[in-house]
């Protein structure tokens, strides 16, 4: 009989009647969690087909006759045949990457895009479609301002008159829903059909999902976090008969927020998907570790990465060990992915100007001297602490820091998970301090961000200032009113339509990019306002208040200001401020070193040039000659 290995939806089973298992392989299996009961060797996985592959292949290394049942030999023929479409992927991507013309077949791709579309592609978008049209399924990692939507829409219309998608799905920030809806029309020439699947009557919403037959609409948006609620509807969607999907993750980086919730969400609903895209300007904002979720959305079951390559490239970037990291993840991911650099959209050089540091005020130093002192005794205490309550802690504290340093009257509010006192409750005078503080002083910084925003004023500029905490934001506002400053506040809680007393997201954006409105300082915080809008034809110089660790943010956020369309002749100013002698430098220079390791993966240098594209029939402007 030999070992068999059998496949049920509850565990993998080994059952080894002829005792053909050694000693050795028994204790390699243990590890790999079986253990003994009375039907042979049985073990649980959440990655179940992960589990079957990685046994098979510690079998193979055996002498024993190896058997499957039927439901174990569909695992093998799936991951074959989604390994041999990953494989195919890699060689078809790796040579448009690398300019390989003879292998492109593309020429019936390139005249669809010379007199379908309303709206031509520039050549680097060209390019980038290219890729996307010949990969199963790929990533698209260029900056912000690329053209990234248009791009997507230009193989979805190539695609979708040769019968293989007919709807496009899109999961990401409510930022980005009208940009698809606009681009959608300006690229394709036409209208789409529309459901927004966010917000709403949740039973009304659900319904949305089985449509009858002839009410299929062709684009549907969604965010990360009604999907992972929605997941069966999304599910029975995409495996409807009527509806071939292209599938959309945009702002991939999103995918790992909510603990992974959103990453499983998009995995479990995107596999029957005809197609799939991942997009972001900042696909590895933390670590090399953030690109394992978005290749295996796109190539799943196909092993792009066995657990224990997970397991290096996660501990290696746990360890800051990048180049390590950095070298195992590259070359299993290259030819699934495509950039468009900064330097390739022709716009000016950015200008960031030295941080300009400020003297904090009396009592915000007082302050943020004894938050400093309690953090420093309070983390020589914790080493008797668990790794989780560590971690939760020393966030918590850097929220405090962070809060100290943008504007204190904030050390009055709560923090999620977080209940430390770092100001001493019996001290009351310093207590008092806090809760009158805006009866005392005014932050120096904003004192100095008044003057920077007025000299902007004075020449006739627009400014964006970017700040994190809500609290901050109106109170730069208030601060702005007092000095006759025109001034309006996008965050979080803007509403996304206009209301009887406020006006929404988009309205305040407009106003703020129409030069004859009088509207000259856009205060926002990147959590809101960093995606997915343009401000680049009328403002070219943005101040950060404070900053946060999020690099996606950041980088999303400096993307506002300099793009195609506005900045190739026209310069962008960054100006930062900071106070002196505080930790606030530390975290430029953290946003600096992630910024890096971003672009030492994805900066590389494509051979496929303009010059490589003229050879194909196209000129400057992406048309066919």
């Amino acid at each position: 009989m030999g070992v068999r290995l059998e496949t049920t939806p509850d565990c993998v089973r080994i059952v080894d009647k002829d005792g053909e298992l050694t000693p050795a392989t028994k204790s390699s299996l243990r590890l790999q969690g079986f253990s003994r009961t009375d039907n042979g060797l049985t073990a649980k996985h959440a990655e179940q087909e992960d589990l079957v592959l990685s046994v098979l292949d510690l079998l193979r290394g055996t002498r024993a006759q190896i058997e499957l049942d039927a439901a174990t030999d569909e695992v093998v023929r799936r991951r074959d045949k989604a390994h041999d479409q990953l494989e195919d992927s890699r060689k078809q991507g790796g040579a448009i990457k690398g300019g390989d013309l003879k292998q492109l077949g593309t020429s019936e791709f390139l005249k669809f895009l010379a007199s379908a579309l309303r709206r031509r592609l520039l050549p680097h978008q060209v390019k980038a479609a290219l890729h996307l049209v010949n990969v199963a399924h790929g990533a698209n990692f260029s900056v912000p301002g690329a053209g990234k939507t248009s791009v997507v829409l230009a193989v979805y219309e190539f695609l979708r008159v040769k019968g293989v998608v007919n709807s496009l799905f899109v999961v990401g920030p409510r930022s980005c829903f009208m940009p698809w809806r606009t681009e959608f029309e300006l690229t394709l020439g036409r209208q789409a059909t529309v459901e927004i699947m966010a917000g709403g009557d949740v039973r009304e919403r659900r319904q949305r999902y089985y449509p009858k037959s002839g009410d299929e609409v062709e684009l549907y948006l969604t965010t990360y976090q009604t999907l992972s609620r929605d997941k069966q509807q999304v599910q029975h969607l995409l495996e409807s008969r009527t509806n071939r999907v292209f599938f959309v993750i945009d702002e991939a980086h999103y995918m790992k927020q909510d603990e992974g919730v959103w990453a499983n969400a998009v995995a479990e609903t995107s596999r029957n998907a005809r197609k799939r895209c991942v997009l972001t300007g900042t696909p590895f904002p933390k670590s090399y570790a953030d690109g394992i979720n978005q290749f295996d959305v796109l190539y799943p079951n196909s092993g792009i990465f066995r657990p224990s390559t997970r397991r290096k490239i996660r501990h290696a970037s746990e360890s800051g060990e990048h180049d390590k990291a950095r070298a195992l993840l590259e070359p299993k991911i290259d030819g699934l992915y495509y950039r468009v650099r900064k330097r390739e959209l022709n716009l000016s050089a950015p200008v960031f100007l030295p941080p300009i540091q400020v003297n904090m005020n009396p009592i915000e130093r007082e302050l943020y001297e004894c938050i400093q002192k309690r953090i420093g005794e309070l983390e020589q205490k914790a080493s008797d602490r668990d790794l989780d309550t560590i971690i939760k802690l020393k966030r918590g504290r850097q929220i405090r820091r962070r809060q100290a340093t943008s504007y204190a009257a904030l050390l009055l509010s709560a923090i999620s998970g977080y209940n430390e006192l770092l100001i001493d409750p019996q001290n009351d005078q310093l207590n008092e301090k806090i809760l009158n503080y805006d009866k005392i002083e005014t932050p120096a910084k904003i004192q100095r961000l008044l003057q920077e925003v007025q000299k902007l004023r004075n020449q006739g500029k627009k400014v964006v200032v970017w700040a994190n905490f809500v609290g901050t934001l109106h109170k730069i506002k208030e601060e702005c009113e007092k000095a006759s400053l025109e001034s309006k506040v996008v965050y979080g809680g803007t509403p996304m339509e206009d209301g009887m007393d406020e006006d929404s997201r988009e309205t305040i954006i407009e106003t703020f990019k129409d030069s004859r409105s009088g509207l000259d300082v856009l205060i926002a915080n990147p959590a809101a306002c960093a995606e997915s809008v343009s401000l680049h034809k009328t403002c070219s110089n943005a101040i950060y208040y404070d900053l946060s660790y999020n690099c996606a943010e950041y980088l999303q956020s400096l993307d506002r200001i300099h793009r195609v369309g506005g900045s190739e002749k026209k310069v962008s100013y960054y100006r930062f401020l900071q106070y002196a002698d505080t930790f606030e430098h530390e975290i430029l220079r953290n946003l600096m070193e992630k910024a890096k390791r971003m672009a030492d993966i994805i900066d590389q240098d494509f051979p496929l040039a303009l010059s490589e594209l003229k050879e194909l029939g196209i000129d400057e402007d992406g048309f066919i000659g």
